[in-house]
């Protein structure tokens, strides 16, 4: 287990119905408080990530590019570093202003390896969608194991 001394440790608050105990991970210090006025602690699995004890709600306004602190300049010099622009200026320049700055003024924070992995996701129910049902499948398969079967016997 991470997270410091585990006798000093704040464990999570989230009960787990399958287990029928509390989370034993490592809890972080929510904005929210229980029924006696005690700061409710959760763990990174139920929903600690989200806090904003810290000042980081939500990506949302500030991931990646987005931090508070950067301008344009210090974000040149980060994609500059990057493998592909080989410490380039120009290019990461380029890609920067005609990549980088739209999505960013736009407030568009979907990644395009985001927006593949969601479209490889919906590629397995691709056929569900269509309106294709289990039992058409399975006439289908059905249908190609009795043509294997034909194809053997006639070997």
């Amino acid at each position: 287990m991470k997270g410091g001394f585990k006798s000093k440790r704040i464990f999570c608050f989230q009960f787990i119905k399958r287990k029928s105990r509390f989370c034993y991970a490592k809890g972080y210090p929510t904005d929210s408080f229980d029924d006696q006025n005690r700061q409710i602690f959760k763990c990174a699995f139920h929903g600690g990530q989200n806090t904003d004890y810290f000042g980081y709600k939500h990506r949302g306004g500030k991931g990646g590019f987005k931090k508070s602190g950067l301008t344009d300049d210090s974000r040149i010099k980060i994609l500059q570093k990057l493998k592909q622009f080989n410490n380039d200026r120009n290019k990461a320049e380029q890609y920067y202003y005609i990549k980088v700055k739209p999505r960013l003024d736009a407030n568009d924070y979907t990644s395009k390896r985001h927006l593949r992995s969601v479209d490889r996701l919906k590629a397995n129910f691709r056929d569900i969608l269509k309106g294709e049902s289990l039992q058409d499948k399975f006439k289908a398969v059905l249908r190609s194991v009795e043509k294997a079967r034909k194809f053997r016997d006639q070997n």
